[in-house]
């Protein structure tokens, strides 16, 4: 909207939802968007319920409002569950989302935003509130009793009735790691028996709690007031193991019991049990094959394949999968790793962050490949000791007189590099990971060959690429690209340099390498300083241009371009430009 309030674009969202919640963050703040989206000014999280299914829905807004992806979590890991409500609901900026139901679970799952996709990867376990009066209800009247809000990352503040009390509970939890780490208690004010509770975030450090009448029509409320509550909180409090510890005593107070909390369908929990059992079965006697048709059958034989595929059966595929240590002779199963890496449903954490590893030590690179396109919670380490296993593989088959040809698909160093450095990393864990796996200069040097070769043309080539999809009005293919995005290669090179720079002036063969390195980067810098006058008037051209990328939209036709013009001059006709007001009479 304008200044007058008058609607300048909208995104419908077809089919019949229940809207729960929609937030709104600044695009700067949002770490979990990994595409680049600079030039929308805030980001939307729409988030609403058809059945047992939890709906969301990322858009970009600025001058016009793009869809970036959307994702499906189911709400209740049993088909047949129904009449479950969402009761609460947050998203902090950084993509961790959760919510609590009517039953008291509350699951949290982390939002990641790649290659214009939306996935949601389960952060830890589903929590099981009790004590509180909400649980149960179904009725939207009778679910007001609680109220959440982010704090921040995976902090969050939940502000709930008491069951059998006159108070109303202050918690502020940390769901990464499950845990209670505040709780304070307010007394209900006498003139609102069945409170409606609802938190707002208001400035840095404080948080509103307002308290009104739950159903207008309480004849046992009179007059019908409401109070507003200022709730302080420490605005340096951050997410971290050392804030977790200790505080077990605490949270098990809020907490049921696991299994007393589980309101799972006998029925479906037999099905998944007898599944696993039998793929367990299969494999032992050395049957892969039967083993995998099965379970595919098994998955394809359900509607919604987020609904049976939960985070806790996948951890229990993985296991009798990939084991983390396998007997003698254990058959492998790749089709189905392929089917769960397909589902965009693994997380590094079902295996203990070392997902890569059991692949790799599998032999079964096609699966590791294709889960650094889906996996969004690859760790630096597991990257170069991949890396590190590649360029040993190599060095052996350049000295051996023989290669084992019987051996399976193994990619190429410049393949999984190219992977590699474009997968989203940070530059201090990454630099941790080449000083443990890659202290050797000697082991640096084809990395350092294979970087070189991208970098050779500096952005020329992209550039090339950039004019001719413009003139043929075409989108630039990134999944055909020969070469990782040349901000991606810069980035990587600077951690590689950082972490063993020492390393590589004291190995002669690495000296060339560097020069011409040099050589090809300082002509960038050049042109960088030279273009950098034109960022403001190609800012709006950039910005159409990445919209018609990502959305598809053709280029607009002459009757089309002469409609908008038109409607720029007459706009520009309304306003009251500089120097054109010229007498003012009060």
């Amino acid at each position: 909207m304008n200044a007058q309030v008058d609607i300048k674009s909208q995104l419908d969202w077809p089919g019949e939802r229940e809207h729960l919640e929609t937030f709104v963050f600044p695009r700067g703040s949002c770490s979990f968007i990994q595409d680049d989206t600079d030039s929308w000014s805030s980001v939307a999280v729409t988030c609403s319920q058809t059945k047992m299914i939890l709906h969301v829905r990322l858009a970009l807004l600025g001058e016009e409002i793009m869809l970036a992806g959307t994702c499906e979590i189911p709400i209740a890991s049993s088909t047949n569950a129904t009449n479950i409500v969402i009761s609460g609901l947050t998203c902090s900026s950084s993509g961790i989302l959760s919510f609590v139901d009517s039953r008291g679970t509350w699951a949290t799952y982390q939002l990641a935003s790649i290659n214009s996709s939306l996935v949601s990867n389960l952060v830890s376990e589903n929590l099981h509130l009790k004590r509180f009066s909400f649980l149960g209800y179904k009725s939207p009247r009778e679910r007001n009793s609680l109220s959440v809000v982010s704090l921040g990352t995976s902090l969050v503040l939940l502000a709930a009735v008491v069951e059998g009390t006159g108070d109303i509970s202050l918690q502020i939890w940390d769901l990464a790691y499950g845990v209670l780490l505040s709780a304070q208690s307010m007394p209900i004010p006498s003139s609102l028996p069945t409170p409606h509770l609802r938190l707002t975030a208001a400035d840095e450090g404080q948080v509103l709690l307002t308290v009104s009448v739950s159903d207008s029509r309480d004849s046992r409320v009179s007059p019908k007031r409401s109070s507003i509550h200022v709730i302080p909180v420490d605005a340096r409090l951050k997410s971290s193991l050392a804030a977790a510890l200790g505080k077990t005593g605490l949270t098990t107070e809020w907490l049921a019991p696991r299994k007393a909390s589980r309101r799972e369908e006998p029925e479906e929990v037999d099905r998944s049990a007898k599944i696993l059992s039998e793929v367990r079965d299969l494999l032992k006697r050395s049957f892969p094959q039967k083993a995998e048709q099965e379970f595919l059958k098994w998955v394809n034989s359900h509607s919604s394949r987020e609904a049976v595929l939960g985070h806790e059966f996948v951890k229990k595929v993985f296991n009798i999968v990939l084991p983390p240590e396998p007997p003698t002779n254990h058959p492998y199963t790749p089709r189905i790793t392929r089917c769960l890496l397909e589902n965009a449903i693994v997380s590094t954490i079902m295996l203990n962050g070392r997902l890569i590893t059991r692949l790799r030590e599998r032999g079964d690179w096609e699966n590791l490949m294709f889960a650094l396109t889906t996996v969004t919670d690859v760790t630096e380490d597991e990257l170069m000791s991949s890396a590190k296993c590649l360029i040993d593989r190599q060095r052996r088959n350049d000295n051996a007189m023989d290669v084992d040809t019987s051996e399976g698909y193994v990619p190429p160093l410049w393949t999984y590099l190219l992977a590699c450095v474009s997968y989203p990393f940070s530059a201090a864990p990454m630099r941790l990971a080449i000083r443990k796996h890659l202290p050797d200069a000697q082991d640096l040097v084809p990395i350092l060959e294979i970087l070189e070769s991208w970098i050779q043309g500096g952005t020329e080539h992209e550039m090339e690429a950039l004019l001719k999809s413009l003139a043929n009005d075409t989108t630039m293919p990134s999944s055909m690209a020969d070469s990782p995005p040349y901000p991606k290669i810069i980035a990587f090179l600077q951690a590689l340099l950082d972490a063993s720079f020492v390393a590589l002036l004291q190995y002669q063969p690495s000296h060339d390498l560097l020069r011409r390195a040099l050589s090809y980067i300082e002509p960038e810098i050049s042109l960088i300083d030279s273009l950098e006058p034109l960022r403001g008037m190609l800012e709006p051209f950039m910005r159409a241009q990445s919209l018609r990328e990502k959305t598809g939209v053709s280029k607009e036709t002459p009757a089309e371009w002469r409609r908008r013009k038109k409607q720029l001059e007459q706009r520009d006709g309304l306003d009251v430009g500089l120097y054109r007001l010229e007498e003012l009479a009060i």
